[in-house]
């Protein structure tokens, strides 16, 4: 019973081997991932194309078209912004969406404004004409 007592103190009894504490090695530092590169202009990207694309949406409202124009301006102003904010080698794909969905936003609601333009001539032609 002396000699379980010394084992569990820590002391080496008589003819009852002791196995030598495991030494472990040092951990490897942790290896981290390169950080990516952040882009600034990616926000100015993803409004020039909502913008854009809510321009092209007000092309199809009569009367909304030149809200539609502005709106596309807008979206167009901060694609080239985004644009030229994204560094070298980054991906800038929603600032080229934004340009070129704006771009077609303000064509076609400028196009839709001279239709609407040429209709309310018409109209107003053809209700002094039949005496309206």
């Amino acid at each position: 019973m002396e000699q379980n007592s010394n084992i569990q103190n820590g002391e080496q009894g008589a003819g009852v081997p002791v196995q030598p504490q495991q030494q472990y090695a040092p951990q490897p530092q942790q290896q981290y991932a390169p950080q990516a590169i952040e882009n600034p202009g990616k926000g100015m990207g993803i409004a020039s194309m909502v913008l854009g694309i809510v321009a092209l949406v007000f092309c199809f409202i009569p009367f909304l078209g030149w809200l539609g124009v502005i709106l596309g301006i807008v979206g167009l102003v901060l694609g080239f912004v985004s644009l030229k904010k994204t560094p070298q080698g980054v991906k800038s794909g929603m600032a080229k969406a934004g340009i070129v969905t704006s771009i077609i936003a303000i064509a076609l609601n400028l196009i839709m404004l001279i239709v609407v333009a040429g209709f309310i001539g018409a109209l107003g032609t053809a209700a002094s004409a039949s005496g309206y």
